[in-house]
């Protein structure tokens, strides 16, 4: 339920977003439609607008503390049009399927991301993936390791000097909130500790010079400044702005569903599906059948719309796409003619573990998707393993007619 007023979403917007999110070091869950006045009762909430898009960031910690409950109690209020969650695809699955195990025991990590994940799932509000893989922060930080931009403090500062989250009532009210920062602090207090020891023994060293403890301490609290910076504007303050901009990329994406220009599907499925082959193993398909399509085309969902003509190379590995090539490839084989499915371009897709109603593992699927598909012409299939011995299919598809 998109509730946007005369939207209107352009690029213009997007410093200004940034800036006010790039203050937020722990951010969450952010969600639409609300009024300023509403939110500031919390002081881990923070505000932002632009162009008729409310944006409400809510900071929190990813271990055990009230988190959960505050980012449930703000989606309640604010019935938000969409959620952005600060995970990637691959920590989306790995914490809802440990989450999925111990459905009776309490979350000592990643609680908050779990109770939007699932307030969202129940009151239908769709959710989206707002941050990058680790992998390429890890590659950032490497790469930018002698780019002496990246050691400026003045990001660091200007976070703890801002207006939009009272960061000492947040503490307060919840002083377990403050766990994740120990391992960001420590390098610094490390270079603390060292400083002073130096420190010590240059005093008992030095006859001549009384001011040498002094100075190294000094610099080495600058040397412990500078390690900080450099930790908060790469692992922080980058992603915060990845944060943003894939926040407004949602906004874009649920204007498009206000206006009807997009479909949104939801729906749950096991991560085994049933054999498409109909047997329990083996590789002779001669005296069995797939299951069939009968009349219906299957889609198949891309990033970027595929174009008449156009070539693509797909590698398959996921049980539910294998199932889908083996039963086109079964459906249609007739001499001269290659089986063909329909491809859809998405603008999101979510996925999240599940238990299925017979406690196997399942996905729930929030997808979002052009109305418009493309027929695929399967011209090439592969066999092969990947390095767990686990079947893969490597196709080759070409565009034809919408």
């Amino acid at each position: 339920a998109v509730s946007f007023t005369n939207m209107s979403i352009g690029a213009g917007p997007m410093t200004n977003l940034r800036m006010r999110l790039a203050t937020l070091a722990l951010c969450c869950t952010i969600s639409y439609s609300l009024t300023q006045s509403q939110h500031r009762k919390r002081p881990y909430v923070g505000y932002a607008s632009a162009k008729n898009v409310q944006f409400i960031v809510v900071g929190t910690s990813h271990f055990r503390c009230n988190s959960a409950q505050e980012v449930q109690s703000v989606i309640d209020e604010v019935e938000p049009d969409g959620v952005v969650v600060e995970l990637d695809p691959e920590r989306a699955i790995r914490l809802t399927k440990e989450h999925a195990k111990q459905q009776q025991q309490q979350q000592w990590f990643g609680a908050d991301f779990l109770s939007a994940i699932d307030v969202s799932i129940e009151r239908n509000i769709p959710l989206f993936i707002g941050d990058e893989y680790n992998q390429e922060t890890k590659s950032r930080f490497v790469n930018t390791i002698f780019s002496i931009q990246t050691y400026n403090p003045v990001k660091l500062l200007s976070a703890m000097n801002s207006s939009q989250v009272d960061f000492l009532q947040t503490f307060m009210e919840d002083p377990m909130k403050l766990v994740p920062l120990v391992p960001s602090l420590l390098a610094p207090l490390l270079f603390l500790i060292v400083s002073m020891i130096i420190g010590d023994n240059f005093h008992l060293m030095s006859t001549s010079n009384g001011n040498i403890d002094s100075l190294t301490t000094m610099c080495l609290v600058v040397v412990s400044i500078i390690v900080l910076s450099k930790m908060y504007n790469t692992l922080i303050a980058d992603r915060d702005n990845i944060l943003a901009a894939r926040t407004w990329i949602a906004a874009e994406v649920l204007s498009s569903l206000q206006r009807n220009d997009t479909i949104r599907k939801t729906w749950s499925f096991p991560v085994k599906p049933v054999n498409p082959l109909g047997h329990n193993g083996g590789d002779d398909v001669s005296t069995t059948q797939p299951q069939s399509y009968n009349t219906k085309i299957p889609l198949f969902t891309l990033k970027t719309p595929l174009q008449i003509g156009a070539i693509r190379n797909l590698n398959l590995f996921e049980p539910r796409w294998l199932a889908m090539i083996d039963r086109i490839v079964f459906d249609q084989t007739t001499e001269g003619v290659l089986p063909q499915f329909g491809c859809v371009s998405c603008t999101n897709k979510f996925y999240s573990v599940v238990q299925t109603k017979d406690g196997e593992e399942g996905r729930y699927a929030d997808i979002i998707f052009e109305p418009v598909a493309r027929l695929a012409t399967l011209t090439n299939v592969t066999e092969a393993t990947r390095p767990s011995g686990a079947r893969k299919i490597l196709t080759q598809i070409k565009g034809e007619a919408e």
